[in-house]
């Protein structure tokens, strides 16, 4: 291969040329290559900013499976890392993965995580650009998906209440999503950050600028008004990637939404509650959604009402 990159990012790009090119994989492989290194090289820079994939070590690998453990990551989220951090260090001659041995138990949840309590209120408290504020409120706090936020109107922002469109290409399922305790405040200020949006485009442009429908928007360089995209969402995911840079963990949108139901599963409210704020077609799929493990579990048993006194003779 020659001379081995130097930076975690050209290593990523090399590897999915390889799989792309010589391999002939789909799109989706790429992107599931690409995003999977990303996630794992980011939780292995908090050990080592500079460990890159010919430099992991044994010891690097088992301080990974450590960190996903003892994260409650599920199964099948260890396992697609631990996955792709093998292939990208095989890539580059690196057998530390392959030769560190390692066994998972058996776990019924999806490939699924959430965020602890204390990361939810580190997250609530650091310091973030408007966009970042409303996007990160609605996905932990009303259970949104990303593109959700993206298709929000001007429109859809009631009285106490939000109007919402589910996932779809027509358009989606809609739902009613009453606010929490702190949404009219977090709308408010975006409200009043997009009215400056707007007022820069005017001044440019004039009164009769086309001002979009979404309540979500951004401006270019020429102070054209943009929505943001409900077909790739990108642009919502940036916006959760610039928090994400700013904490010691890792999270994405979905972590945020998952977050939010099994935080009000963890508050003992009806599963059907949830179901119905998360825009779930039945229960079933809610109680996949939030996961089981062995905790739950224990909380469950420890509600029997039944007892026994034994007496012995």
């Amino acid at each position: 291969m020659g001379r081995y990159p130097t930076t975690i990012e050209t290593c990523t790009e090399k590897l999915c040329e390889h799989i792309k090119n010589e391999e002939f994989a789909m799109d989706s492989t790429v992107r599931y290559y690409r995003n999977q290194v990303q996630c794992v090289f980011r939780i292995l820079h908090q050990r080592d900013e500079t460990l890159l994939p010919y430099t992991v070590t044994k010891d690097d690998v088992k301080w990974l499976l450590d960190t996903l453990i003892d994260g409650e990551y599920a199964v099948n989220t260890i396992k697609g890392h631990m996955q792709a951090l093998r292939r990208i260090c095989i890539f580059y001659n690196n057998t530390a993965v392959h030769e560190t041995k390692y066994r998972l138990q058996y776990d019924t949840r999806p490939n699924a995580d959430w965020l602890t309590l204390e990361q939810g209120e580190q997250l609530v408290a650091v310091k973030k650009t408007v966009p970042q504020e409303l996007v990160i409120h609605l996905e932990l706090c009303t259970g949104l998906r990303r593109v959700e936020v993206a298709r929000l109107k001007t429109s859809s922002i009631k009285n106490g209440y939000l109007d919402v469109l589910g996932k779809g290409r027509m358009g989606g399922k809609p739902r009613v999503v009453p606010f929490h305790k702190d949404t009219q405040k977090i709308v408010n200020m975006y409200a009043e950050y997009r009215h400056g949006l707007v007022t820069r485009s005017m001044n440019h442009w004039g009164a009769d600028v086309d001002i979009p429908d979404q309540f979500m928007i951004w401006i270019d360089e020429n102070d054209v008004l943009h929505p943001y995209s409900t077909v790739k969402t990108t642009g919502i995911d940036k916006i959760v990637a610039g928090v994400e840079r700013s904490l010691p963990f890792h999270f994405s949108n979905h972590t945020l939404r998952r977050t939010f139901g099994r935080t009000l599963h963890k508050a003992k409210a009806p599963l059907v509650s949830i179901m119905k704020l998360l825009g779930h077609d039945d229960v079933k799929t809610t109680i996949q959604y939030l996961g089981l493990n062995f905790d739950d579990m224990t909380e469950a048993m420890e509600l029997s009402p039944f007892s026994y006194e034994f007496s012995t003779e």
